[in-house]
């Protein structure tokens, strides 16, 4: 479907595999082009020429997403992060079958970005793409710990068994001192702290399907007899339906989950 608007004039149309042709009286310029593709995406195209032919190419864009989560921090909404990214409606794996739905999920928001308003806890739940949010119920829970410690979830994208919810407290952190990605290169600096900065030295198809990529984390000593625990924060741009089917088309297996391997290093020197 393909719309055009120029001042006041407006006009639609569905492309069939032939040309589309729209007449735009004495305008210059087209204010938007807007198309909605078979997919759903919906792509606008603004200040676009007249009286010339133009084409388009479906841009690689998000068609939908998880609901986001803002919470007021005392000067603005800052964002928290996705939330019921593990229960889809409808959603197809590419194979026939759909993904499994858990019904539940525990965010953990930081005090710091939790601020009262007039007496009041101020959180937004906004959805950005073409998704409809259907919930039941949002509790807002308190959680009393340790001064210095960070709470971290077991509650995040996963496949069933569902495990129990847990809290985890984290009081003793560990930082790499090297970092390298599957070239070789050196990527720390997007690791040493928190500031939406990741890292993305590797290559995309034309539907966003990341290649296989790695990882290597060099802790030195810092963690004897691998006596810790790897927790990774990071994000994932979500696929859409079509991207599923055709990755299901092309490999038995076209997805897989972070996984990850230790290996000591002993100093025998």
């Amino acid at each position: 479907m393909v719309e055009v608007k120029a001042g006041a004039w407006y006009q639609k149309r569905t492309y069939d595999g032939a040309p589309v042709l729209f007449g735009i009286r004495d305008y210059s310029e087209i204010d938007t082009v807007r198309i909605t593709w078979p997919n759903g995406l919906v792509q606008n195209e603004t200040k676009q020429p007249a009286t010339k032919e133009v084409s388009y190419k479906e841009q690689p864009r998000l068609s939908g997403s998880c609901p986001m989560i803002f919470a007021w921090n005392g000067a603005r909404f800052e964002f928290i992060t996705d939330a019921l990214g593990v229960a889809p409606l409808g959603a197809s794996s590419g194979d026939g079958e759909y993904f499994p739905v858990n019904h539940r999920e525990n965010i953990v928001i930081p005090g710091r970005t939790l601020q009262a308003r007039s007496g009041k806890y101020e959180l937004r739940i906004t959805e950005e793409l073409r998704e409809v949010t259907y919930l039941d119920q949002v509790l807002l829970l308190a959680v009393d710990h340790l001064s210095g410690m960070d709470l971290l979830t077991n509650d995040k994208f996963k496949a069933p068994p569902f495990p129990d919810f847990r809290l985890f407290g984290v009081q003793h952190k560990i930082y790499p001192i090297k970092a390298h990605d599957q070239a070789g290169r050196n990527v720390l600096s997007k690791l040493s702290k928190r500031d939406a900065l990741y890292i993305d030295t590797f290559d995309r198809s034309p539907s966003g399907v990341a290649q296989l990529h790695t990882l290597d984390l060099d802790f030195g000593q810092r963690a004897p007899n691998n006596q810790a625990i790897l927790v990774l924060n990071g994000w994932v741009d979500w696929a859409d339906g079509s991207t599923f089917l055709g990755a299901a088309q092309e490999a038995r297996r076209a997805w897989y989950s972070p996984t990850s391997r230790s290996k000591m290093l002993q100093d025998t020197g």
